[in-house]
């Protein structure tokens, strides 16, 4: 795959990087309709790579709601990061110039990809039909975001259980999703974890190394049935209340949002309003889980006001339990006695005591 490359009108004579090419970590800090502006922290480097050269011929698309760009199938989003190239240009001593480019060979592609690729619902339907795979509700964990249970539903009143743990293994998986999962054989069952592990919310979109280390150190006696999701037959697509956590990066528009429900990952959200959100509860929808992302992507509905505020809770509770609360149609209000309404001696007359105390 060729590399896609930018020049930088910045001095060579400040920087130093020997006599050959450096290839360094950078990071996506904006996303264009046709280009990404990338951060080479070592360096201190900061830059633009164009992709709409008529010499590279690429396939590029933009969305505008991620946003992200398409590059040969490569989605760039902001945040991510990158392996970046950089060289001294010296064709022209008057004038030289630090050349970068972006590496896109599919080792550090794959890199990049947190999670295994779903599969096809047909895929998933043939596989429930020769009992390679179960289908059954996915269970989220409050205590460990890196554990669940699959729900499947037996003859009668008896549900079968399947334990899954690891942050592949649950593969985007949300709470009360309907999912297929593969067993492992039984040599590969374990326990269900004692730890409570909450997800305290990463920059970036690498899964740290450690974070399932602690899980492997979990051994006991009680072993149960466990497998991994390989894909998501219908997903729960409920509005989430809950708190952004506003970008650490001046002037960004990507923000972390925490669910108030713990069972719920955070979610990726794009809002120029995060000042004036922060001490907020809000409602947020979720759009989509992408493989190289560590959360799901999703966009702000409305703000239900203050935190603390006696109402904003109340709503909070109510939209999280499901409770219907919105006011009456006026077809229900016109069903009622009109406010003037009184019983007479008439109506007292014609009621019939249907229970008696007993002194």
């Amino acid at each position: 795959m060729q590399a896609i490359y930018f020049c930088s009108s910045m001095d060579p004579d400040t920087h130093h990087y020997g006599k050959g090419v450096v290839s360094e970590e950078g990071f996506v800090l904006f996303v264009r309709k046709n280009a990404v502006v990338v951060l080479i922290p070592k360096y201190g480097l900061e830059g633009t790579v164009f992709f709409d050269s008529k010499d590279l011929k690429l396939n590029v698309t933009f969305d505008e709601e991620g946003p992200t760009l398409c590059v040969e199938g490569i989605a760039l989003n902001m945040f991510d990061r990158v392996c970046v190239r950089v060289s001294l240009d010296s064709s022209n001593l008057q004038h030289q110039r630090i050349r970068m480019h972006l590496v896109r060979p599919e080792d550090v592609v794959e890199s990049r990809v947190i999670f295994p690729e779903h599969l096809t619902l047909s895929q998933l339907q043939q596989g429930v039909r020769s009992g390679r795979f179960v289908q059954g509700t996915f269970l989220a964990s409050r205590e460990n975001y890196l554990e669940g249970t699959l729900r499947v539903r037996g003859d009668g009143d008896s549900d079968k259980e399947v334990l899954i743990q690891g942050l592949q293994h649950l593969n985007r998986a949300m709470h009360d999703d309907i999912v297929c999962v593969e067993m492992f054989p039984e040599e590969r069952w374990v326990a269900p974890s004692s730890l409570v592990l909450h997800d305290e919310g990463v920059a970036g979109d690498v899964a740290e190394e450690n974070e399932e280390d602690v899980l492997k150190a979990e051994s006991g006696k009680m072993r149960r049935p466990t497998g991994k999701v390989v894909g998501i037959i219908k997903r729960n697509s409920r509005p989430l209340c809950g708190m952004l956590m506003p970008s650490p990066i001046k002037e960004a528009t990507r923000h972390l949002f925490t669910p108030a429900d713990r069972r719920m990952p955070r979610v990726r959200v794009e809002t120029r309003q995060a000042a004036s959100l922060q001490a907020h509860r809000i409602v947020v929808a979720i759009d989509g889980w992408l493989r190289h992302s560590r959360y799901p992507n999703g966009h702000f509905v409305r703000s239900l006001g203050e935190c603390g505020d006696k109402e904003t809770e109340t709503e909070v509770l109510l939209l999280e339990h499901d409770v219907p609360h919105q006011p009456f149609s006026q077809a229900v209000l016109a069903c009622l006695s009109p406010p003037t309404f009184s019983i007479t001696a008439e109506v007292r007359m014609r009621r019939v005591t249907i229970c008696q105390f007993i002194d």
